[in-house]
């Protein structure tokens, strides 16, 4: 891995290569192993940019080490010294055994002093710092220059979400997971940008801490997909024999020694193994040495636990399996394995948890169900190999457009660059969209006249080749960004990434602009409530030409999806109004509540006709009539055989996540196929309703009948809007001797994060009135 020394890349250019990075943490790039030290690889590989990396050794007994991970990717890692690690070793017995190294470290890193000494040098010499993870960010605290200096949080998960998860045990470990939160909180705060990986972490991070979208990039994690093909089937059977794998099939599963990733491989081993004995299953990666004797005992002959794998031995299975696994029960960020099996062209099955903050399009590139219905889809897969290899062609097509770590580095150190040298943040940045071999430069040259100072320009070049202009025209506002041949939501998206305005406008390049669409923006966007202006009406078929946002909107939706049209909007419709005028306006309102008097019962259309099924399933679950030719494929592989109902929820439940929904199908199976008395309901359905209304609903819903004279006694005026006395109502109710006869289902009523599991300390201020608010909500 180990490169030669700092040799300029052939695409960075000198102005490039003046700006210094410098990135954080207490863990080693080399060897890449596990989802953490891959990210820091791939992120920062290529930022064009100096780039140094400052870490340590989470284990005794390394030496120090000076190394180029690539030509602009320096990795200088410093050990602890041995009292650091006594001193951990003390804490983690009280802890109950859980490693705390590093939620603890800046408790403890006073006591490793060469290693806090050479992270404040490189810190001071650098334009923009990196953080990746919170633990090292007290050491520089207070020695870097803000004025001149951008931070930046690269969040890896939402670290107080995730070791309130992992440590809260009433004692010790608590007290260090609320220690966490504080940490994250001042970080989010003291920094100019985050990125986090996945979208669900970019709204944890606004709904926990109160962070303002607009402040959060979204960063997803990653996988090197340049010199890696999938293989062909006869090039897959050649891998088995040399492996030594006699079953007919092969499923691998590829962990790091990592909590979850445990639990994941005892699944394996316990509930899928045993019943699907013609398969192979391969645990692949440091998970293996960490599993309990007890599950090692258990492990059949269909098992195989390789442990940590060299780079070319580990291509070799994941080129011998046929499907992969990732049945992740908690966590948070995104599982870059998810990646390397879709890099490697596999059909994946995973959770939801496993499959988080990954965008999914229809077709599918990769099926979410919940655990009891992994064996299930494993077999549909191996006895389908035509579904096989369409899953397994569609994940290579996504993560090569959305999730290559050679596209997202060079982007990110545009970001970078625009951050360091561009100044104060501007209120409105132009997205310029080009598609055409080569920029017409009066149309910029007229853009630039109108837009007038304080206005940033992007530059988002679709074209095969990099603009050869770009050198003379990129200066002071104007970014450039080849994004290269993308669709228009990844352009969008990418451009969008870029830019650092509080407003932003996308045009497409070489189209008429109206004289005059500054001051317009200007003026609308005075009131605010006003969230996007639209060039021409409609949510899901739009016009990106014209189209004004604010970003904190955009970011909070998760930017533009990706799909047939050529890019939506993923603002969802029931929390916005649209007002047709001269170019529709989005002004932000609340849901509207349904004129229906009973929540639907989901299980009511499970048993119709197959049209008739999708069309209500894809309706309640996508929130819309679905386009007739998902209607008419799905109903297609229904009356043909190839295709069950599970397997259509399947895929509705991945559409309805690409549309913005909440919602989830998958957790009633299989009790909604087999249950003809079953009755089911979704939390958000409930909570629609208000008062008296909300009230005599529960009683119709989970009790299933009229509301006696004690369903009044209620304070329903508490009973409103987002109160937590709803779902605690709906909780009280379905804990009831009577509801546990009628046996209703609600879905959704399990919440991530409760309130009361917050330190009284957690809050945010408001410059303008100085008071103390909560900054989370009871649970999404």
């Amino acid at each position: 891995m180990p490169c030669a020394r700092g040799c300029l890349p052939h695409w960075a250019s000198e102005r490039q290569m003046r700006m210094k990075v410098c990135v954080l943490d207490m863990q080693p790039i080399s060897p890449p192993v596990g989802g953490g030290r891959q990210r820091l690889l791939g992120l920062y590989h290529a930022l064009g940019s100096p780039t140094v990396y400052v870490g340590t050794y989470d284990w005794p007994g390394e030496a120090a080490r000076d190394q180029w991970l690539s030509p602009t990717l320096r990795e200088v890692t410093v050990p602890l010294s041995a009292e650091h690690f006594a001193a951990a070793e003390e804490w983690r017995a009280r802890a109950g055994g859980k490693v705390i190294i590093d939620s603890a470290f800046h408790r403890l890193a006073h006591l490793s002093p060469a290693f806090a000494e050479r992270v404040a040098a490189e810190a001071q010499a650098a334009d923009v710092i990196s953080m990746s993870h919170p633990w090292v960010y007290p050491l520089v605290a207070g020695v870097l220059d803000r004025s001149r200096q951008t931070l930046v949080y690269d969040a890896q998960n939402c670290e107080g979400f995730l070791r309130m998860s992992m440590l809260d045990d009433g004692g010790f470990g608590t007290e260090i997971a609320f220690e966490v939160i504080r940490l994250e909180l001042e970080l989010c705060r003291a920094a100019d940008w985050i990125l986090a990986c996945s979208q669900d972490d970019l709204l944890l991070f606004h709904e926990l801490y109160g962070i303002p979208c607009d402040k959060i990039k979204l960063c997803p994690n990653g996988v090197f997909t340049e010199g890696f093909e999938p293989p062909s089937e006869a090039e897959r059977a050649r891998e088995k024999e040399q492996l030594g794998i006699i079953h007919p099939a092969a499923a691998i599963f590829l962990g790091s020694g990592y909590q979850f990733n445990t639990e994941a491989a005892q699944f394996i081993i316990e509930e899928l193994a045993p019943g699907l004995p013609s398969v192979q299953f391969v645990i692949a990666g440091g998970v293996g040495d960490g599993l309990p004797e007890r599950c090692r005992r258990l492990a059949q002959d269909n098992v195989r636990i390789t442990g940590v794998l060299p780079d070319e031995e580990k291509r070799s299975y994941l080129r011998a399996c046929d499907v992969a696994l990732n049945p992740m029960f908690g966590g948070s960020g995104t599982n870059i394995k998810m990646f390397d099996y879709m890099a490697a062209g596999l059909a994946v099955v995973s959770t939801p948890v496993g499959a988080r903050g990954i965008v999914d399009l229809y077709p599918p590139s990769f099926l979410a169900v919940p655990p009891e219905n992994f064996a299930r889809t494993i077999k549909l897969l191996l006895h389908q190999p035509s579904v096989r290899a369409e899953v397994a062609r569609n994940a290579r097509r996504l993560v090569c457009e959305l999730y290559s770590w050679e596209r997202i580095s060079r982007n990110l150190g545009e970001f970078f660059r625009s951050c360091s040298q561009a100044g104060a943040r501007p209120r409105l940045s132009v997205v310029a969209l080009h598609r055409r071999r080569e920029c017409p430069e009066s149309w910029l040259r007229a853009l630039d006249a109108e837009a007038k100072g304080g206005v940033e320009v992007v530059l988002v070049d679709c074209g095969s080749g990099p603009w050869r202009g770009r050198s003379g025209w990129e200066s002071g506002g104007r970014r450039y960004l080849h994004a290269g041949p993308v669709g228009m939501a990844a352009a969008a998206n990418a451009g969008s990434f870029l830019a650092r305005g509080e407003i932003l406008l996308f045009l497409e390049v070489g189209r008429e602009v109206a004289p005059g669409w500054n001051e317009e923006i200007e003026a609308l966007f005075q009131r605010e409530d006003v969230i996007a202006r639209l060039a021409r009406g409609g949510l899901h078929k739009l016009d990106i030409h014209g189209l004004a946002v604010r970003q904190t909107a955009l970011n909070h939706a998760g930017g533009f999806l990706r799909g047939p049209d050529p890019a939506s909007l993923r603002i969802a419709a029931d929390w916005v109004e649209l007002e047709r005028s001269n170019g529709s306006v989005l002004y932000g309102r609340s849901a509207k509540r349904p004129d229906r008097a009973y929540a639907p019962n989901v299980s009511d259309w499970i048993a119709s006709s197959p049209r008739d099924f999708v069309s209500r399933a894809a309706e309640c679950l996508l929130g819309r009539s679905a386009p007739a030719a998902m209607i008419d494929g799905l109903t297609g592989k229904l009356e043909r055989g190839e295709a069950d109902k599970t397997g259509v929820l399947v895929e509705l439940e991945a559409a309805a996540r690409r549309a913005g929904s909440a919602r989830e199908i998958v957790p009633l199976m299989p009790d909604v196929f087999t249950d003809d008395k079953v009755f089911v309901f979704y939390l958000a359905d409930l909570l629609k309703f208000d008062g008296r209304e909300f009230v005599e609903n529960l009683y119709r819903t989970i009790l299933r009948r009229e509301p006696d004279e004690c369903a009044y006694t209620v304070d329903m005026d508490a009973l409103v809007g987002e109160s937590p006395e709803k779902e605690q109502l709906i909780r009280k109710m379905l804990g009831s001797e009577e509801a546990g006869r009628v046996g209703v289902k609600v879905i959704g009523i399990d919440v991530k994060w409760p309130a009361d599991a917050l330190p009284g300390a957690i809050v945010s201020r408001s410059p303008a009135a100085g008071q103390a608010t909560a900054p989370c909500s009871s649970g999404t």
